[in-house]
């Protein structure tokens, strides 16, 4: 067992480390993570949220020693790229949207990824940034938008399962509309004992 236990640290210490040195922006003062890092000065929102939300992840392990200033520097660069309506914009350079899962194409679908990663800042007791931003205010900001955005328009199924699945990490009451929308839109094959869903992913 311990030598599994010691293997799986291996992993995940050359798992962080490669990250930050292969996808970090070369300016690290922004926190921010890229593909296209050599040619990309402002960085992913999309990326630096999952780079971010992977570390503080990890930070439950004991054998894994994740730098806060890493982590405080990435919050920093997300809340600088969310909007005053809530909302999140992708400013960096993406090459291939669907790498992302949509999530650079959709303002909500962004939003909601985005918010996984400061969702996890706060359960990790990240509560302020340096520029004084206060995460569960960030936080508030980026769900209601989310909610304001469902009222105005009808979200297609990738939008509804993701907006779903963040709202169920938050605690939000208004979930279940979501989870009902994604059960009514279900197409299903009995002879194939299918569930599945249509519809538009752009």
């Amino acid at each position: 067992m311990q030598s599994l236990s010691r293997k799986a640290g291996d992993f995940l210490r050359s798992g962080y480390t490669a990250q930050v040195n292969t996808w970090r922006c070369n300016d690290g003062s922004i926190g921010s993570y890229s593909i296209w890092r050599n040619y990309d000065s402002i960085g992913s929102t999309g990326l630096s949220a999952y780079a971010i939300r992977d570390f503080l992840q990890a930070k439950r392990y004991q054998n894994i020693s994740i730098h806060d200033d890493i982590i405080s520097s990435g919050l920093l660069f997300l809340s600088h790229n969310q909007r005053t309506d809530g909302s999140f914009e992708e400013n960096g350079r993406v090459e291939d949207k669907s790498l992302q899962g949509n999530t650079a194409q959709s303002p909500v679908t962004l939003t909601a990824f985005v918010l996984l990663a400061f969702q996890a800042a706060n359960q990790n007791q990240f509560l302020s940034l340096r520029n004084n931003r206060q995460i569960p205010n960030i936080i508030n900001d980026g769900v209601n938008y989310i909610l304001d955005q469902s009222r105005a328009k009808q979200f297609n199924p990738y939008e509804n399962a993701l907006v779903a699945y963040v709202l169920s990490e938050l605690k939000i009451p208004q979930v279940n509309k979501y989870l009902d929308s994604i059960e009514n839109t279900a197409q299903t094959n009995a002879l194939l004992g299918l569930k599945y869903w249509n519809g538009t992913f752009d």
